[in-house]
């Protein structure tokens, strides 16, 4: 199973009828995720965090794995700002190749794999135009939100990545945690991961992102100071 993203409109060009990307289930999160770091980061109009959140809504943890491929007439186009906004998406994914976010990830990130769905999806964007636009995808995804929708609550961003909110949350945060098998707990105000299925202790853990990876980037709190934790191994081992 895995996620296929196509024009969903037919061109003049009869060899574009077929151009699309295909991914796997786990490189899709990764290819969603630098989508929308480095879109988060670059958008500055209504439309253009629109786009973004979109593309967050493409959540496999909270709709299912497998189900977020699509089309990208299905994305809420608007035709008076359309090469505005194509242009916009370019710049996202030129952008999102240089690693600026998802670099946190460390060695985790597949990039050999990124890089290239990351290419396909710009001559996607590139292919579109604006007489393909789909008025009605716009309209039945605003209406579909509800008062609490992040894009009609001025589109709030994440403490932790500074990414765009959907109505599932932070994507980047809920991949974080499909990759690192943690759960975030809140606690005075600042962010925590705790490993519920690795210990039966209720143990703090603290997160700090590293460029290098994760094995010497988690505390754990030993009264009264933060000790470095080693999650090699214990990742890797089995719930008892």
């Amino acid at each position: 199973m895995g996620n296929t993203i196509d024009l969903g409109c037919h061109t003049e060009d009869t060899k574009l009828d077929h151009l699309h990307l295909s991914m796997s289930n786990g490189l899709t999160d990764w290819f969603i995720s630098a989508l929308v770091f480095s879109g988060s980061q670059l958008a500055k109009g209504e439309q253009e965090k629109r786009l973004i959140v979109w593309l967050a809504e493409r959540d496999q943890s909270a709709v299912g794995a497998g189900t977020v491929g699509f089309s990208i007439s299905d994305m809420p186009w608007n035709r008076e700002t359309f090469f505005k906004d194509q242009s916009f998406l370019l710049m996202v994914i030129e952008h999102a190749k240089t690693g600026q976010g998802w670099r946190q990830f460390g060695a985790l990130c597949p990039k050999h794999l990124l890089l290239p769905q990351l290419d396909q999806f710009a001559a996607l964007i590139s292919q579109f135009q604006c007489f393909d636009i789909q008025p009605s995808s716009f309209d039945e995804w605003l209406t579909q939100a509800t008062e609490q929708d992040p894009v009609r609550c001025g589109f709030p961003l994440c403490p932790i990545h500074h990414t765009l909110l959907t109505i599932f949350g932070c994507q980047v945060c809920n991949h974080e945690r499909s990759i690192h098998n943690l759960t975030y707990k809140q606690n005075n105000g600042m962010t925590f991961f705790e490993v519920m299925p690795l210990f039966k202790t209720q143990d703090r853990i603290l997160a700090i992102p590293s460029l290098e990876g994760i094995t010497s980037d988690y505390f754990i709190w030993k009264e009264p100071h933060w000790v470095p934790l080693q999650l090699v191994g214990i990742l890797s081992q089995q719930p008892t």
